[in-house]
């Protein structure tokens, strides 16, 4: 590694990253799915042609999937980033190191008896290191709260989803989450959940806007969305598919357990700043 210019934090990263090449990548459902639906459900020795095969260029959409960093990934070099800091001049030895090396991964399809040896290109190397964020750094006060007040095993985990999800950050937003660390960490079976829907919730809300005014305007549109895919039901029952697309009568696939249980998370967090305030 001394060839590279190497430091000790991007060694220790690099090593991390092998290591969990080494052990295996899972291949999530959404991936598999594509890979069958690419290749036409390959076998173990069909798919390894396939990546062997230097002409065919269906294969690179797949290698991007593979090598893009899970969560798993993302934990084991969590540790290294929350105690190092890392400028862009690290971010270029990283990319390098990778696009020269080629690390080599064990892949786990499901349904295959055995895992595939899958050497990463070399050309995805500045995605993977892109997409580790090594570059972010968590806000100094959640850091502290999340170190304080989060069980030791869920700590990583809790920073990678606040590295990965980006949002505008204001007083509002932070004094919202530290609350929410304090209070409801370790007693919310769905906290994680609940931390989710909150990070996704900040991202599409401007910095500047009132928080509980925000939840509920969301909960509004959830429950007017319900109430849409209601009606439309009973009007199904009432006329065929034909005669309401004639009518420019739509199904907009409304999930509806899926708002349900975005409206539920609301709830709760409404009872959580109402207990904080009082």
């Amino acid at each position: 590694m001394t060839a590279y210019n190497m430091n000790e934090k991007c060694r220790l990263l690099i090593t991390e990253v092998e290591k969990a090449f080494r052990k295996g990548i899972i291949l999530s459902d959404d991936v598999c799915h594509f890979l069958n639906s690419t290749f036409s459900n390959p076998t173990l020795s069909e798919l390894e042609a396939v990546i062997n095969d230097t002409s065919n260029f269906e294969k690179d959409s797949f290698l991007e999937l593979v090598f893009f960093p899970d969560e798993f990934l993302q934990i084991k070099v969590e540790d290294i980033l929350s105690k190092e800091y890392f400028q862009e001049q690290d971010e270029n030895i990283l990319v390098d190191y990778f696009a020269s090396t080629e690390p080599v991964a064990a892949v786990f399809v499901s349904g295959f008896e055995r895992p595939l040896k899958i050497k990463m290109p070399g050309w995805s190397a500045e995605a993977l290191v892109s997409r580790l964020k090594v570059l972010k750094q968590i806000n100094q006060r959640l850091a502290k709260v999340v170190e304080k007040y989060i069980h030791t095993k869920e700590q990583s985990v809790v920073r990678v989803r606040l590295r990965n999800k980006e949002f505008k950050e204001s007083k509002s937003k932070i004094d919202f989450l530290c609350e929410f660390f304090k209070q409801h960490a370790t007693e919310n079976v769905d906290f994680l959940k609940h931390l989710d829907f909150i990070l996704q919730f900040f991202a599409e809300t401007e910095s500047d806007e009132i928080i509980d005014h925000s939840l509920m305007q969301k909960k509004q549109n959830y429950e007017e969305k319900i109430q849409q895919a209601i009606k439309f039901e009973e009007q199904l029952r009432k006329n065929n598919i034909e005669t309401m697309m004639m009518q420019g009568k739509r199904n907009q696939c409304i999930n509806v357990v899926d708002l349900q249980e975005k409206i539920d998370i609301i709830n709760y967090l409404q009872n959580f700043k109402r207990a904080v305030h009082e």
